[in-house]
């Protein structure tokens, strides 16, 4: 089977649907082949993978061994050479022909193949450089206890580029400290709390459960420490232990 792949976006409208096709059946033309399906995802970002699309993800699906798949432009299928190259992996190993229109070479020759093995070596050479340049800023932000990626400490909220104490969050936990230490199990005091309507700061939807009253807990017995939330626990019972 020969596929086309198309994607039109908002930000580029100039590129439509068809004249992608229409790029796509001249090259099936060339070749003494035939387009037996066009697969359009409109209104779609590029910085989704092809998998995570409506369409590109029906096609993905479709594929057997011997397929061809045909694409006008690079940037029309995938987010980056990167992403490309682990595409054409993959289709590598299931037998299944990856053309590539704006690429200056056709990937299922032996120059083409060679061109691969290079995009692939330089794509992981950038993945290992853009990793040790994230790996750099999240040790500085660590150190200097600034807020990185999506982890929250307890009882913390992100200011502007700082963390920020959330007053709120705190009178929470010591509340939770309160009634454990009154007896009341973590699953009963995380049932009182969502029939009462309390959640978790802006920006982090839903109730607290049986696990985060555990680690509200700790925090408050921590001091609210700015730590991964798995560290939490330990803080708090080397904080709890005598001096000496």
């Amino acid at each position: 089977m020969i596929y086309g792949y198309a994607r039109v976006s908002t930000d580029k409208q100039e590129l439509s649907a068809e004249a992608q096709q229409e790029d796509i059946q001249r090259w099936t033309a060339r070749h003494g082949l035939a387009l037996d399906r066009l697969f359009v995802d409109e209104d779609v970002s590029g910085g989704k993978p092809l998998r995570d699309r409506p369409a590109g993800r029906l096609m993905w699906d479709l594929t057997q061994p011997g397929d061809t798949v045909v694409v006008a432009r690079l940037d029309r299928a995938f987010r980056s050479m990167l992403d490309a190259a682990a595409t054409n992996e993959q289709w590598m190993e299931m037998r299944v022909r990856l053309a590539i229109l704006d690429m200056p070479v056709d990937l299922a020759t032996p120059a083409g193949e060679l061109f691969f093995h290079q995009l692939c070596a330089f794509a992981q050479y950038e993945r290992r450089i853009i990793g040790d340049r994230i790996r750099t800023v999240i040790a500085h932000k660590r150190r200097n206890n600034r807020p990185y990626g999506q982890s929250r400490p307890i009882g913390w909220v992100k200011g502007d580029n700082e963390w920020v104490p959330c007053h709120r969050e705190r009178q929470i936990a010591q509340r939770v400290l309160r009634e454990h230490e009154a007896g009341d199990s973590y699953y009963a005091i995380a049932c009182r709390l969502a029939r009462e309507g309390v959640r978790k700061p802006a920006g982090k939807k839903g109730y607290y459960h049986v696990t985060d009253c555990h680690y509200l807990l700790h925090a408050a017995r921590a001091g609210y420490p700015i730590a991964p939330q798995a560290d939490v626990p330990a803080l708090a019972r080397a904080r709890s232990q005598p001096a000496g």
